[in-house]
C-alpha cells in the first residue's frame, strides 16, 4: 500500500475518529452517554496506554492489538471506507468476513453483533475483507492469525468515551462465556497518533 502523505494522513485521522463517533448509536440505546467522547489524551508509551485501559475497562493488555506504524494512515483509510464504528466484523479466515446486510449500515448495533456472535452454528453469507492484508501486534509480540477460527474484530480509542468501551468490553464477555476456542476476539487501536512517542 502507498504510503499517505502526512498533511493527508492527520486530516484522514481527524475525519475517521469523529465518523467513528457518529456511527456509533446503537438500537440498544446504550450510547445516550457519550462520556469522555472525543477526549484527548496522551501517553509516554504503549504501557501507559494499556494500563489505562486495564484500569478503566478492564481489558486484558494481550488482546489490544496495534498495526505497524508505516501502516496506520492506510489502517485509518481502510477503516474509514467501511463505515466501521466499534465493531469491524467477524473474519472467519484471512479472505472472508461474515456479511450481514443489517449490520452493514448499522454496524454498532449492540443487539444485532451479540445476536450474531451468539450464532456460532447459523451459516451466515461472507464478503471478502482487507483487515487481514494489516499486521497487528500486542505487547508480547504476537501476531494475529485470521486462519485460527472466528476472529471478531473490534476498535478500541479513548476518543470513542467510556459508554462505548464499556460495551466493547461487555461483548468481549460475552465471547468468553461461549467458551469456545473456535471463537478469538482482538482489540485493534487506533490511537498511535496520541502516544509522544508514536509506536
Amino acid at each position: 500500500m502507498k504510503p499517505l502523505s502526512s498533511k493527508f494522513l492527520f486530516i484522514k485521522i481527524g475525519t475517521t475518529l469523529v465518523g467513528l463517533m457518529l456511527l456509533t448509536v446503537s438500537c440498544k440505546m446504550v450510547y445516550n452517554s457519550f462520556n469522555g467522547v472525543n477526549k484527548m489524551t496522551t501517553f509516554n508509551n504503549k504501557e501507559e496506554y494499556l494500563k489505562y485501559f486495564e484500569k478503566r475497562f478492564n481489558f486484558h493488555r494481550e488482546d489490544i492489538y496495534f498495526p505497524e506504524k508505516e501502516e496506520y494512515g492506510n489502517l485509518m483509510n481502510y477503516i474509514s471506507s467501511q463505515k466501521v464504528s466499534f465493531f469491524y466484523g467477524i473474519t472467519v479466515n484471512e479472505n472472508s468476513k461474515i456479511y450481514d446486510s443489517y449490520l452493514n449500515d448499522n454496524n454498532s448495533c449492540f443487539g444485532r453483533i451479540v445476536t450474531i456472535i451468539k450464532n456460532r452454528n447459523f451459516e451466515h453469507k461472507l464478503t471478502g475483507t482487507e483487515i487481514t492484508k494489516f499486521k497487528f501486534e500486542n505487547i508480547n509480540s504476537k501476531t494475529i492469525d485470521f486462519n485460527n477460527g472466528k476472529s471478531v474484530i473490534f476498535i478500541i480509542s479513548t476518543k470513542l468515551g467510556r459508554a462505548i468501551n464499556n460495551n466493547i468490553k461487555e461483548l468481549t464477555c460475552i465471547i468468553d462465556d461461549l467458551n469456545d476456542k473456535s471463537i478469538n476476539y482482538y482489540l485493534i487501536s487506533v490511537d498511535n497518533q496520541d502516544f509522544k512517542n508514536p509506536l
